[in-house]
């Protein structure tokens, strides 16, 4: 049987983190490991526990600190993680900065759960 995919999310909506955990609960393939609502709590985990998750849904607008910082500190610590950024936040100057980040891929919310089911399984 193959491992399961195991899932870090940061994202500073709680409704989206819940309905997020909800949808994957008894995913076959797909773990969420961990919620997580603003940035710094979220370096200070991706930190520390690098071993525990294979892939990051990220949020960039985040309390604390933003997901363009997370990402400079996770690049700036050899933290080599598949990720992708889900922001409802839509403008070509942050999709450059974010592509700077060799992110997986991009998606805007709202999002269909099942399409960002679909990423997660393809990356």
């Amino acid at each position: 049987m193959k491992n399961k995919i195991r899932v870090l999310l940061v994202d500073s909506d709680k409704e989206s983190l819940s309905s997020m955990e909800k949808y994957f609960s008894n995913h076959a393939v797909i773990r969420i490991v961990k919620s997580i609502s603003n940035g710094n709590d979220a370096i200070d985990y991706i930190k520390n526990n690098k071993d525990l998750f294979d892939i990051v849904l990220l949020d960039l607008l985040l309390p604390e600190k933003d997901g363009i910082s997370i990402l400079n500190e996770m690049k700036n610590s050899n933290i080599d993680k598949r990720v992708i950024v889900l922001t409802g936040y839509n403008s070509l100057d942050m999709i450059k900065q974010v592509s700077l980040f060799n992110v997986n891929y991009f998606m805007l919310k709202p999002f269909d759960l099942k399409d960002l089911e679909y990423q997660i399984m393809n990356l």
